[in-house]
């Protein structure tokens, strides 16, 4: 099959009733002189005009036209093959960079994470603002450097006392990364900040909790005790397993209720019915009972889903905690969505009075 018409009649009258060109003034080319002839219907020789032959040079296309007057039938070669190569390299290329510079963009105006390891540079005039800016131009390194205490200066006796200690911080993600299981369950904005945080806090020990989503095979490392979470007075069992990963300790948590998402949806569908309720109280439980086990300096609550997990540990104890929001939900939606869902997942003992929807 040819990719456009070899051979064309030119019909004068049209088509007649029955759907059949009409054969009473039927014009072709017979002897290919590009003057149009016209035959007897009941001749039969053919008589076509002959489009055979492809465009010259670089040209795609013919234009065709027709004379009524002189009966002349000329082919115009139309196009130019080259603009159509760079127009499709075009097409083809330009999307691509456009998205790479747009990621490019977005990585270097937000996608970073900035950490303090020298603190706030104070400027003064007391008695004590050498010592004070010593102490603030002062690095980790220095503190790791052994000093002499018969050439230590008076300034320096305050700085020289400092002794570094590693925090320990508890994470709960549902997105989360652990390498050399080549685990990777990252679907937005969580997903994204969990794996620079486990680059950039590496002078920080992590206590990394997280949930066995469906779909993934999760080797056995450290087998420890399960938690039960008591859930509207029925008993939950939730498995646990620990994984070492050089300064961070995953504490992977294995139910059915966690088994029921997947890796492409790591997250219950909605935040308003009994299985979301059940789900977040058994995920707020778990971290809870992680910071009862591990001496946790400061609990980095991600969003809201973990909000609640330091009420269990009360009133015997509180934490320090820090809240980050990846998206643009307000924390008090958590209220407005689903007043009920902070009664399900803190003690009986704290929920008459203490915690309102409002």
């Amino acid at each position: 099959m040819d990719e456009w018409p070899s051979r064309i009649q030119l019909n004068v009258w049209g088509v007649n009733p029955d759907g059949k060109p009409d054969q009473t003034y039927i014009l072709g080319d017979v002897d290919n002189d590009g003057i149009a002839d016209r035959l007897a219907p009941t001749a039969l020789t053919p008589n076509f005009f002959n489009i055979t032959s492809p465009p010259p040079g670089s040209a795609l296309s013919y234009k065709l036209r027709f004379n009524d007057n002189t009966l002349k039938f000329v082919m115009e070669p139309q196009g130019n093959w080259w603009l159509q190569i760079i127009l499709f390299i075009l097409l083809a290329v330009l999307p691509v960079l456009g998205g790479l510079f747009a990621i490019w963009t977005f990585m270097g105006s937000f996608y970073k994470v900035k950490v303090n390891k020298i603190g706030f540079k104070r400027r003064g005039r007391s008695p004590f603002g050498r010592a004070a800016n010593r102490l603030s131009s002062l690095s980790f390194e220095d503190f790791r450097k052994p000093r002499d205490s018969n050439s230590m200066e008076m300034s320096d006796i305050g700085a020289g006392a400092v002794a570094i200690k590693r925090r320990t911080v508890l994470i709960a993600t549902m997105e989360y990364n652990i390498d050399d299981w080549n685990i990777k369950i990252k679907i937005g904005g969580l997903g994204v900040m969990a794996q620079l945080m486990g680059k950039a806090l590496e002078h920080q020990d992590l206590i990394w909790v997280v949930p066995c989503v469906s779909g993934i095979e999760y080797p056995i490392d450290q087998r420890a005790a399960s938690f039960f979470p008591v859930i509207m007075g029925k008993e939950y069992e939730v498995e646990v397993q620990y994984h070492k990963v050089n300064n961070i300790t995953y504490v992977l948590l294995d139910a059915p209720i966690f088994r029921k998402q997947s890796k492409a949806d790591p997250y219950p569908p909605r935040m308003d019915d009994m299985e979301s309720a059940i789900y977040y109280s058994a995920w707020n439980y778990c971290i809870a009972e992680t910071m009862r086990r591990f001496p946790v300096d400061l609990y980095h609550i991600n969003d809201y889903h973990g909000a609640a997990a330091p009420l269990y540990l009360l009133p015997e104890r509180t934490i320090p905690c820090a809240l980050s929001l990846h998206k643009s939900v307000p924390f008090f939606s958590l209220y407005a969505s689903s007043p009920s869902f902070i009664l399900w997942n803190v003690p009986e003992r704290i929920t008459s009075g203490s915690v309102s929807g409002d």
